[in-house]
């Protein structure tokens, strides 16, 4: 089903899509961290 560049692919949509809901939900709800502060919280760990 997938060949080598598919799976890479569906993962970073994914982590894509983890992040927008992540940005969403801190400016709807809590208004507190910033997006920067996010994004570096996700991507601390792949760096």
């Amino acid at each position: 089903m997938f060949d080598g560049d598919g799976l890479p692919y569906l993962c970073w949509k994914l982590f894509a899509l983890l992040i927008a809901i992540d940005v969403c939900y801190y400016h709807s709800r809590v208004r507190i961290h910033p997006p920067k502060q996010t994004m570096s919280f996700f991507y601390r760990p792949i760096q």
